[in-house]
């Protein structure tokens, strides 16, 4: 590290910035037991286990795989969060002065003899590592149930949980004490998943077709519902900046746990005309990936996280990383991307409700957004599409997504953009919540021709809407500290939102899987707006010259502003109108919609004028 990089601007430790994120710090510490073994605490998911049945002893011989988790240490007394936060600082000598991957492995990853000391007591106990990350923070593992059961002193069950049969651990895993204090956490140990991707269609909800007009030209014509990337670089003035950059030598990281067909990313550019560089797409298997060709459940949200990130930032190139739909698949994607360290930004359109992890698998996702955020990598995260109770599971209760609640990602949250829908008028740019259809649902039986009585309609609409909220998981971070509208209970969601609503929402092209024809209509959901502020970011990246890391620090700093909103330089617009289920839009930040929405040619100035 050069010796401006070695700058303490912040003073802080590990237990401070565990303290922080809402974790105790014992939850990341191993407890020693008279056995010589310590246990790894926070590694169970006793929430969910309550919550199902025990249907006994998982078969010992099944395979299981795993990854290990190992943690990050401070560097000359300097922890991670506190050079991360001096990177964002304008005042700081470090102020966009990013760590490469192997600096980063050099100052705050465990030693080759760390490594591997673990590797060597995982195959001592019959396992056999598959793979060592380089940023030697991930070490992934296989074997029988058994031999894990062993291994780790533990008992793995087979539980039923609604429709989900999954295999999980009991009680917390045991590892040498030798090794405990290099271990955050371990993935694997249950299969339960309930990953989902944020994007929806308006058909999926009423009778309204889904057919794309076609203009003359033979592109999608523009209207409400079948929105292009045209409209969506008028709406956020991005234009401006393509007179000076198209993204060209960015990079755009899409982590998915899906695959799709390239083609249909490169034949949707090409029918609206936007210009880009072939063979632009990389796909890069992560845990394996997926056979080729084959179809898996989510692809179409793979298919237009590459559309519309692509779309954005023209010039730039995409890798796109794809995982198996598990748990460790999903943390795994995080630290692929950190470790390789190719991309200036990287989005993700999957999540699942924050009450279903564990304190160390929280931890776990929290270091791997770390290691970006120090590497200078921008990273996106959707919201949600169930309003402020979160992917339906608690309707009356108030809930976030995960990794969007993770303080060290950019939560892109939902608006509704101005439009005549026929049944109804939206006036001005406001937070998504589909309770406006329900004051209109007179009209919106005329119209579609559907039957639904208010009951009926409400069961279908609600919650549908731009997620946001207050996490239960992490504390408020020092960005929001003291911005109006937060509330101080917890980390805030969303940070930033765009149009997100299906009715008016955007085209797909996607040829890829059973009844995919190509054309499509009355897409939405914050899966679009976590790509497009990927693409956006990547696109201010190149016509600033510069790698802007980590968002949050200077949007807030922004958004607290005399300027943040109402002049005609003002980076953001206020979002005062429109609710998503029960936060409402009012001035300044609010849960319905974050800062607001962006100006971003107004936002890539702001931001050249910080330093």
């Amino acid at each position: 590290m050069s010796q401006m990089k070695k700058s303490v601007i912040a003073t802080a430790c590990m237990v401070a910035a565990m303290a922080y994120a809402g974790v105790s710090p014992a939850l990341a510490a191993a407890n020693a037991s008279s056995n010589g073994k310590s246990t790894l605490t926070g590694n169970t998911d006793s929430n969910l286990l309550s919550q199902s049945t025990n249907q006994g002893p998982a078969s010992s011989g099944k395979q299981m795989d795993i990854s290990i988790i190992l943690k990050t240490h401070n560097y000359n007394g300097q922890s991670l969060t506190s050079f991360i936060q001096s990177t964002e600082d304008p005042a700081s000598p470090n102020y966009h002065h990013f760590l490469s991957a192997s600096q980063f492995v050099e100052d705050f990853a465990p030693s080759n003899a760390d490594v591997k000391s673990v590797e060597n007591f995982l195959t001592s106990q019959g396992l056999t590592v598959t793979t060592t990350y380089s940023n030697h923070l991930v070490i992934e593992a296989t074997g029988p149930i058994g031999a894990i059961e062993s291994a780790f002193n533990v008992s793995i069950n087979q539980y039923q949980h609604g429709n989900k049969t999954f295999f999980a651990n009991s009680s917390d895993p045991q590892v040498p004490s030798s090794i405990s204090n290099l271990i955050l956490g371990i993935t694997g140990l249950t299969t339960f998943t309930d990953l989902k991707a944020s994007t929806m269609n308006q058909s999926s909800y009423t009778s309204q077709t889904s057919q794309v007009k076609m203009d003359a030209s033979g592109a999608p014509a523009e209207a409400p519902g079948q929105y292009g990337p045209a409209q969506v670089r008028s709406f956020y003035n991005i234009n401006p900046l393509y007179t000076k950059a198209t993204g060209k030598g960015q990079t755009i990281g899409i982590a998915t746990l899906a695959n799709f067909n390239p083609s249909d990313a490169y034949t949707y550019w090409k029918t609206y005309g936007i210009s880009t560089v072939q063979n632009r797409i990389t796909v890069i298997p992560v845990d394996g990936g997926f056979p080729a060709g084959v179809h898996q459940p989510g692809a179409g949200e793979t298919t237009l996280d590459v559309q519309q990130s692509g779309s954005m930032a023209p010039g730039a190139h995409i890798n796109v990383y794809e995982a198996p739909n598990t748990n460790p698949g999903f943390v795994d994607l995080f630290y692929k991307v950190a470790a390789d360290d190719s991309v200036s930004v990287m989005s993700t359109s999957w999540g699942e409700w924050e009450g279903y992890e564990t304190p160390a698998y929280r931890l776990m996702m929290e270091q791997a957004f770390q290691e970006g955020a120090a590497e200078g990598i921008s990273m996106f995260a959707a919201a949600g599409d169930s309003g402020a109770y979160d992917q339906n599971h608690n309707q009356n209760k108030l809930a976030v997504d995960s990794p969007a609640s993770d303080p060290f990602i950019t939560a892109a949250g939902g608006t509704t953009y101005p439009a005549n829908l026929g049944f109804y008028t939206v006036p001005q740019e406001s937070v998504w919540g589909w309770d406006y259809i329900l004051n209109n649902y007179q009209s919106f039986n005329a119209m579609y021709g559907t039957n639904f009585s208010y009951g009926q309609a409400k069961s279908i609409f609600y919650p549908v809407g731009g997620g946001g909220g207050v996490s239960t998981s992490f504390a408020t971070p020092w960005y929001q500290n003291g911005i109006a509208g937060v509330n101080s209970g917890g980390r805030n969601v969303p940070d930033i939102s765009l149009n997100a609503d299906p009715f008016t929402g955007y085209t797909e092209y996607d040829t890829f899987g059973p009844g995919n024809n190509g054309w499509q209509a009355g897409w939405g959901g914050t899966s679009f707006v976590a790509p497009q502020l990927a693409g956006i970011t990547a696109l201010m990246d190149s016509y600033l010259g510069t790698r802007l890391g980590f968002l949050n620090p200077m949007l807030y700093q922004l958004a607290a502003s005399p300027n943040a909103y109402g002049t005609s330089t003002s980076p953001f617009h206020d979002i005062t109108a429109g609710d998503n289920w029960y936060y409402y839009g009012v001035k300044g930040y609010d849960d319905g919609s974050g800062i607001g929405s962006l100006n971003v040619a107004n936002l890539a100035n702001a931001i050249a004028g910080l330093k």
